[in-house]
């Protein structure tokens, strides 16, 4: 909720103008208040100026920023940051469930940060009418809505992060800097590794097929882990994907595909995850090779 406030009556008309600008942003104007202490329900449709109004050179609409990304942290079990993993959350899900086993995802040197989706408006798959997801997916299919503009927000919010990241790590930081993530959250990560307009030190991914819409061959060669969970005979879609995947990949990187059968597995309301121990587990594992200034204590 937005309350704007001003000095006296005659300054109403200003802060209507203010908060129809506000609407324009996404930004919730309820209410205008002034000297008197009334407050005024704002319930006007904004409209844009006509042609020629405003400064000169103004483009209307303006465009909408979108807010910066929240963003938890799990901090080097020995307290010293050599190297950051940044990890995204699967699909529906969010970052709750790390930080309810931080001791497990708590690694010797690396610093995990944990960026949590927006929650998106309008049917997702799955049924649900709003739910935390990177973005808009083609039903029945882990595809963005509308390609590859159909990320280019959260990709630039998360190089956002990422940059503020490789500050952090000092001189060469974006070389001690790797991205990863389950599912949904995996197949961004990779995304947003092959297309960094600076190499990273590289990706790790569980259960995450490439994007169509990816491509396979980045600013230089990455390290990268793909862990995949056995679906049974192999011949499933998401199998079929897992294959692709990594077929697209190995002739321009360094690709280690692990399969493992789905014991360790549990059901969400997103769909199947890896329980806490085994996901920590595959993260030290590949920790150990994509950041080995920064290598994890034994699990």
């Amino acid at each position: 909720l937005c309350v704007l406030l001003g000095s006296s009556a005659g300054e109403a008309a200003s802060l209507r103008r203010l908060a129809s600008e506000l609407s324009m942003r996404w930004v919730r104007t309820r209410a205008v208040a002034w000297g008197s202490g009334a407050l005024v329900e704002h319930n006007e449709v904004p409209q844009p100026p006509q042609p020629g109004a405003g400064v000169e050179g103004e483009v209307w609409p303006r465009p909408l920023v979108s807010p910066p990304l929240q963003v938890a942290t799990i901090e080097p079990r020995d307290g010293k940051h050599t190297g950051t993993l940044l990890y995204l959350h699967p699909f529906a899900a969010g970052v709750a469930q790390f930080l309810a086993h931080e001791d497990m995802y708590a690694m010797d040197g690396i610093r995990m940060v944990l960026p949590q989706a927006p929650r998106l408006p309008g049917k997702q798959p799955g049924g649900w009418p709003a739910v935390l997801s990177w973005y808009d997916m083609v039903p029945e299919s882990e595809e963005p809505t509308g390609g590859l503009a159909g990320l280019e927000e959260i990709e630039r919010r998360l190089r956002e992060v990422l940059e503020i990241e490789a500050g952090a790590l000092g001189e060469a930081g974006a070389g001690r800097l790797a991205v990863g993530g389950l599912g949904q959250g995996g197949s961004l990560a990779l995304h947003v590794a092959l297309r960094s307009p600076t190499p990273l030190a590289g990706v790790v991914v569980i259960d995450s097929p490439l994007l169509e819409c990816t491509p396979s061959i980045g600013p230089r060669q990455l390290t990268a882990h793909c862990f995949f969970t056995d679906d049974g005979d192999g011949r499933t879609p998401s199998a079929s994907r897992r294959r692709s995947s990594v077929e697209r990949l190995r002739p321009h990187h360094d690709v280690t595909s692990l399969v493992f059968d789905s014991e360790g597995l549990s059901c969400s309301p997103g769909g199947r995850r890896v329980v806490a121990r085994t996901e920590a587990n595959w993260l030290q594992m590949a920790c150990k090779v994509i950041l080995p200034r920064a290598a994890p204590g034994p699990a």
